[in-house]
């Protein structure tokens, strides 16, 4: 991968925000109707609350791995280090929407601005971790094959961020955690069924078809009060702007 300055990862944060925020301040703090969860910062990181935990939830908390990071960088607000056990302060969606406009959510939002440059370097930081853990535990020809995949969405700008916004969007996949009836849909379970002759050129939109399809078909095998097809046209708009 390319080592990435300050000017790139606030580029990557600004797309990254555009995309899970629309660059709206007030999205930096947001609860899902239907979810169990709040999702935090400009890559909508996922606090799961301690019932969420318990339940068979499909998706990967990334909030206190993303604060342990970027807060040594700037100063939290004093309320969340003051947290013990650092857990959800909400148990649910009704009390966190009766919290969004005092003073602690206000302050949090603030802090979560402030820091989209690091917010974004934190993400590169877990991709680069999460992939190689992943790829060693994986067959050796596969490895090859997801690397030369990857290298080749890597050699250009647009390429590197369909990758990491991706990855921070939808997982690393190849996770047994992040699956509906054994199907995943996040970065590797995409490149893995990227045709085998792709070249340069078409590696990027090749992806994007590939996303599509797996997104479409994680609808499909979802449980049906999760109600997913609502999100497929943001989506879609999502991954057809990783070629503008």
């Amino acid at each position: 991968m390319p080592s990435l300055n300050d000017v790139n990862y606030q580029k990557l944060a600004d797309k990254i925000f555009k995309n899970e925020a629309n660059l709206n301040p007030d999205y930096l703090t947001h609860w899902n109707t239907g979810e169990d969860f709040p999702s935090l910062g400009i890559g909508h990181f996922i606090w799961l609350t301690p019932q969420a935990k318990q339940s068979k939830v499909v998706f990967e908390e990334t909030f206190p791995q993303m604060f342990a990071f970027v807060s040594t960088k700037v100063p939290a607000p004093l309320w969340l280090n003051a947290l013990n056990p650092f857990e959800v302060p909400w148990k649910n969606k009704a009390e966190f929407d009766q919290a969004w406009s005092k003073k602690d959510l206000i302050a949090l939002r603030q802090w979560l601005f402030s820091t989209q440059q690091y917010q974004a370097e934190f993400i590169v930081s877990q991709f680069l971790a999460k992939w190689q853990n992943r790829l060693v535990s994986l067959p050796l020809e596969t490895q090859q094959s997801l690397s030369a995949k990857l290298n080749l969405l890597l050699s250009s700008e647009k390429g590197l961020y369909a990758v990491i916004d991706y990855f921070n969007f939808k997982g690393l996949g190849f996770n047994a955690k992040e699956q509906y009836q054994g199907k995943g849909w996040g970065l590797m379970d995409a490149l893995a069924n990227l045709p085998a002759n792709i070249t340069e050129s078409d590696a990027l939109p090749q992806f994007i078809k590939q996303a599509k399809t797996q997104l479409q078909q994680r609808i499909a095998l979802s449980p049906p009060e999760r109600d997913e097809q609502r999100w497929l046209k943001g989506w879609f708009k999502r991954l057809e702007g990783y070629n503008n």
